[in-house]
Parts: structure tokens; sequence; C-alpha cells
């Protein structure tokens, strides 16, 4: 079975929120920043921002107009929504949005990931402690 399923964390950038106008249902809309990061070939460690768009529809909107501001940590999972649309001047375009089915604050994200990383680290150490000790019984 085929689902259409993204999860992502990152820091909150720009926060809209779009009330009833216009006789169109009430929707936020947050920017979500996360990081790529890639190693060039001479060895320099590249990272650059990954900007997303997330939709908030129901009651998903009275969290963000409660709990999220620019900066915070956030995590989401939502859906991928692709929308055709054209400009004034006739051309074509295509947007990408999530559409934002749960979404948490995560307050402590930066320390969980430092956490996580050690914990790679150490286990990353430990295996290399024992190829050594193999070794050396060889």
């Amino acid at each position: 079975m085929y689902h259409n399923q993204i999860e992502l964390c990152g820091n909150v950038g720009k926060v809209e929120i779009f009330d009833e106008t216009s006789g169109k249902n009430p929707f936020a809309r947050v920017s979500l920043a996360t990081n790529k990061r890639y190693e060039k070939s001479n060895g320099e460690v590249v990272e650059r921002p990954q900007w997303h768009t997330l939709m908030f529809f129901g009651n998903h909107i009275n969290f963000v107009k409660g709990k999220v501001a620019v900066g915070k940590p956030l995590s989401i999972i939502g859906e991928l929504d692709y929308r055709e649309w054209q400009t004034k001047e006739g051309e074509k375009r295509i947007s990408i949005q999530i559409n934002v089915r749960k979404a948490f604050l995560v307050e402590s994200w930066k320390a969980e990931v430092a956490k996580e990383m050690e914990a790679v680290e150490s286990e990353a150490a430990r295996k290399e402690r024992i190829r050594a000790e193999l070794a050396q019984h060889r």
C-alpha cells in the first residue's frame, strides 16, 4: 500500500493566519526551515536551509495561534500537495505545500538531536574499540 506522508523537524519561519475571508475556510500558512548538509569533493561541509510551506486547517489553526512562533522548533506529519496555477501573464506554475495532519512543538529538539549524535558517535567509538581488540587477538 502506498500513502503520501512526510515528516519534518525544523525551525519556524513566517507565520500567517487567514481567518474566514471571501467565503474561504480559515487556514494558517507557516514556513519551516530544515537544513540540508552535504560534503563537497574537497571535504568542505556545506549546510544550507531548505524552506517548506506548511498548511494548517480546522482545529490545527488554534494550535498555530496559541503555540507556534518564529524560531521555535516544530515537528510535523503531513502530506505533500501539488498545486498548479497560472500567473496574471498566463504562465503555468506549480507549488508544493504540506498539509499538516499532526504537529508538535519540540522545545528541547536541539538538545535531543545533540544527545542522539553523541549516542551515535559513542556507538561508533565502541565498535571501533571492539574491532581493535579483535585485531589484537588475531
